[in-house]
């Protein structure tokens, strides 16, 4: 069964609701999935004013913190659950010449997957994160022309993500199969975003 919620995650009531929502509804939070997340629009460093900042921290950091704050406390009354946040390739890279500030909000996801993953690790939670290079999803249409074309050019597989694959490996990190896993990082690039 599937349930779809309305949320604007740069809102904390928004987020709160989509949390009691699907605890009504399914009874239990088992995983979160943040994966909202966008640079806003393309910018160099000193193109980068007040709004274009506070708007990509709210959506990419506000977002997951917001997520991860109001599920939380329903894991630890139940002794278990697992996050896995979206960071980015470009934290590694900084986003040289299209998108620092993105980059720089993606970094702050994982130090907060970090922290909140020692916080939490002995009380049966774990915090993981992603970093995926370039993924082939229509998301990809907003972004300026070429990007996807020219990020497949320095991808050593020749080609982009898969969506498939991103899911493939978030069940993989919430499964069983991996339970010694948290505070880490998986970085999912095809061989590309070291550059």
């Amino acid at each position: 069964m599937a349930t779809g919620i309305y949320v604007d995650v740069t809102q904390r009531k928004s987020v709160q609701a989509m949390v009691a929502k699907s605890i009504d509804v399914y009874g239990q939070v088992d995983f979160l999935f943040n994966s909202a997340g966008s640079a806003i629009k393309r910018a160099k460093f000193l193109e980068i004013d007040d709004d274009l900042w506070d708007r990509t921290y709210d959506l990419n950091v506000k977002g997951t913190l917001y997520a991860m704050q109001e599920t939380i406390p329903h894991m630890l009354e139940r002794g278990q659950g697992v996050i896995v946040n979206v960071a980015s390739m470009a934290a590694r890279m900084g986003g040289p010449g299209k998108s620092p500030h993105y980059a720089s909000a993606k970094g702050a996801v994982d130090t907060l997957t970090m922290g909140a993953a020692r916080e939490f690790a002995d009380k049966g939670i774990r915090v993981l994160s992603i970093s995926p290079a370039i993924v082939d999803t229509p998301f990809q249409d907003i972004n300026e022309p070429g990007m996807l074309e020219e990020a497949i050019t320095r991808n050593p597989m020749g080609r982009a993500g898969r969506p498939e694959e991103i899911g493939e490996l978030v069940l993989f990190m919430c499964s069983d199969a991996c339970e010694f896993m948290t505070a880490d990082t998986v970085k999912v690039s095809g061989g590309s975003g070291w550059k």
